[in-house]
């Protein structure tokens, strides 16, 4: 019986699906390597239309009057994008370049959002196969293919900061939380479909909550 049992172990240890945990830097390359591939894709016109005249606003005229209804960080990094072309003396208009430099913060996101799942999994000890779902779903979903670099849209950037803020919750830390949670808002509002998981665990983390709020003894 001894000897079945350790014949089983040694082949769960050896099967590459169950044993083999690849290291944060191959994710990395891919994850980029694809995000670059796809950026040639064409794109939404509107989009692309909208972050060139919105850009174009800031190159002329500055936050003064800015037409744009959307959370105020990712327009200061509009402006970086405005500042860049004038410095650079290169017309702004929609093309290859503006979409390149308007995704540089989601490529970033996606990267950063890697290298929290991979701390996550390094810390809880989870399993190989847990292991190359979680890292192949983020490193691999074709939806953030679509809405990133082909369709040039911004909607993955919410979500380092949204990683964070439930990482920190989930250790007992929510009001450390707060702050990157803040932070998703203001870069999209659509952070708001986050706030369901964030009461799920401020729920679980309510007696911790709640003694943390109680004043030190004396």
């Amino acid at each position: 019986m001894g000897g079945s049992r350790r014949c089983a172990h040694e082949r769960f240890d050896t099967d590459p699906w169950t044993s083999r945990r690849l290291p944060l830097g191959p994710w990395l390359f891919v994850a980029m390597a694809l995000n670059l591939a796809a950026l040639p894709a064409c794109s939404l016109v509107s989009d692309m239309a909208c972050w060139a005249g919105w850009a174009t606003h800031l190159q002329t005229y500055g936050y003064a009057n800015y037409p744009a209804n959307y959370p105020p960080i990712y327009i200061h990094w509009l402006w970086v994008v405005a500042k860049f072309f004038s410095f650079f003396k290169i017309p702004l208009a929609s093309g290859p370049l503006l979409k390149l430099l308007v995704l540089t913060p989601v490529f970033a996101a996606h990267l950063g959002l890697l290298a929290i799942l991979h701390r996550i999994l390094l810390r809880t000890g989870a399993e190989a196969r847990h292991w190359v779902l979680v890292m192949g779903a983020a490193a691999l979903n074709p939806a953030i293919y679509m809405n990133g670099p082909v369709w040039g849209q911004v909607d993955l950037l919410f979500s380092l900061p949204v990683a964070l803020a439930l990482a920190a919750c989930s250790r007992g830390s929510c009001c450390v939380g707060c702050s990157p949670a803040a932070i998703a808002f203001l870069l999209k509002f659509q952070a708001v479909a986050a706030v369901p998981a964030f009461l799920g665990l401020l729920w679980i983390r309510r007696k911790e909550i709640a003694w943390g709020l109680l004043p030190p003894c004396s």
